[in-house]
C-alpha cells in the first residue's frame, strides 16, 4: 500500500487530469522494479506518516519535509526538490536599548 499526501504540483487530487511530480517519480521507479501497488490518499502528510509508523502503509509518496524528528524513525529517499525557503532580516546596527528591547528597535 502506497500512501499519498501533499499538495500540487507534487500530488494532485484523485479526480484530476494530472497525477503530480511525486506520483510520476514513484510510478517510474515502481515500473522499473515491477512492483504492484495500490494508493491510499490522505488529506494531511502527518496522517500519512502516522499510518506509515503503524505499518498500515508501506511507503508514503509526496512532498514530505525531512526533519530531524522524522529521521529518527523513518528512512527517506534522496530529495528531489529543494524549496530554498528561509527567514531573513536586516543587518542593522542596534543601539544599546535596541539590543535589550527588540520591540523598540522595530519602531512599534
Amino acid at each position: 500500500m502506497v500512501g499519498v499526501a501533499g499538495s500540487q504540483p507534487f500530488v494532485f487530487p484523485i479526480n484530476s487530469d494530472s497525477e503530480g511530480i511525486a506520483i510520476e517519480i514513484w510510478e517510474e521507479l515502481a515500473a522499473k522494479k515491477n512492483w504492484v501497488f495500490t494508493y491510499q490518499y490522505f488529506d494531511q502528510v502527518e496522517h500519512a506518516l502516522s499510518q506509515l509508523s503503524q505499518n498500515k502503509v508501506d511507503v508514503v509518496v509526496g512532498p514530505i519535509s525531512i526533519t530531524s524528528t522524522r529521521l529518527e524513525n523513518m528512512r527517506f529517499s534522496q530529495p528531489f526538490y529543494n524549496s530554498s525557503l528561509s527567514i531573513v532580516s536586516r543587518n542593522d546596527e542596534l543601539s544599546f536599548w535596541g539590543k535589550i528591547n527588540p520591540f523598540l528597535a522595530l519602531n512599534y
